[in-house]
C-alpha cells in the first residue's frame, strides 16, 4: 500500500517525502505503473510536485505523516520511534485497519485506503473531517471518506473479513466450491469474489489481519485452511498462486 499511497496523493498534487526499509527497481517500475493508472481512473490535478525518496529515516521533514508498514505492531511501534519530530505536530496516520490507531501510536489517526485505490473509492478515517483540507483534496479525486470509530476493522474490513472468514468455512465445513459461493455472492451484489480479494491481499496478510481482530472480538473465526495454504507455500498474487488451488483440489473437511 505504501507504493500506491505514495502514488496516489502524488498525482493529486502533493510532493511526498518516501522511506522505506527496502528500495529496489521493481518498486519504482510499480509506482510508476500506480501513477499511471491513478491518473486514469481518478479526478486528479497535473502532476506538479516530485516525490523524494530517503534512504535514512532520520530525514523526513515533519510534515503529514502516512504510516504503511506491515500489518505487525512492533514493526509499527518500532520505526514510529525512530523518526526525527514530534508525531502531534502535523498530523500522523495510519493505514492499518487491524489494528486500531491508538494501538500504534498515542496520536495517530485512520487513514485506511483500500486496494487497489482506484477500484475500491473508499477511506476512513477516525479524524474529524473538517480538520485538513487533506480529507477534501481526496474527496475531490473521486473517493468516498467516511468517518468511523476507533475499532480494529473500522466499517469495511470488519464486514469483509467475516465474510471472506464465512466463505473458507463453508468450503472447509460443508464441502461448498468455490465457484458455488461466487455465484451466490454475486446474486447478493458482491462485485468481487472474496478468493480473489485473498490472493490480492495475500494468504498470509489474510491471515493476520483475521487473527488480529480475533484478539479483540472472539466472534472473529480464522479458518484454519489458511494455515494449509501457506504451509503449502500458496501466497497469492506474491507468488502467483491461488486460495482456489487448494480449496478446490480436495474435500477439505
Amino acid at each position: 500500500m505504501g507504493i500506491q499511497l505514495t502514488a496516489f496523493f502524488n498525482v493529486i498534487g502533493y510532493q511526498v517525502n518516501v522511506w522505506n526499509r527496502t528500495f529496489s527497481d521493481a518498486k519504482l517500475k510499480r509506482l510508476s505503473i500506480e501513477k499511471r493508472i491513478l491518473e486514469k481512473n481518478l479526478k486528479c490535478a497535473p502532476d506538479k510536485q516530485e516525490i523524494v525518496f530517503l534512504d535514512n529515516i532520520s530525514l523526513l521533514p515533519p510534515v503529514i505523516t502516512i504510516e504503511a508498514l506491515a500489518e505487525d505492531l512492533a514493526v509499527k511501534q518500532g520505526v514510529l520511534c525512530e523518526l526525527p519530530f514530534e508525531l502531534q505536530l502535523n498530523g500522523l496516520f495510519t493505514n492499518s485497519s487491524s489494528f486500531s490507531p491508538d494501538e500504534i501510536h498515542k496520536n495517530a489517526q485512520a487513514l485506511h485506503f483500500f486496494n487497489p485505490i482506484y477500484s475500491v473509492k473508499l477511506v476512513e478515517t477516525t479524524c474529524e473531517l473538517d480538520v485538513l483540507p487533506l480529507f477534501r483534496d481526496i474527496q475531490d479525486a473521486g473517493l468516498t471518506v467516511v468517518h468511523t470509530k476507533n475499532n480494529r476493522g473500522y466499517i469495511a474490513n470488519y464486514v469483509l473479513f467475516r465474510e471472506i472468514a464465512a466463505a473458507l468455512m463453508l468450503v472447509e465445513k460443508f464441502g461448498y466450491d468455490t465457484g458455488t459461493i461466487d455465484l451466490t455472492f454475486a446474486a447478493l451484489g458482491r462485485q468481487a469474489s472474496v478468493f480473489d480479494v485473498i490472493d490480492f491481499v495475500g494468504v498470509d496478510v489474510t491471515k493476520r489481519i483475521l487473527e488480529n481482530l480475533r484478539e479483540t472480538d472472539s466472534s472473529v473465526t480464522v479458518p484454519p485452511v489458511l494455515t494449509l495454504a501457506l504451509a503449502s507455500g500458496i501466497l497469492g498474487r506474491k507468488n502467483k498462486t491461488t486460495i482456489r488451488s487448494m480449496l478446490d483440489k480436495s474435500p477439505i473437511n
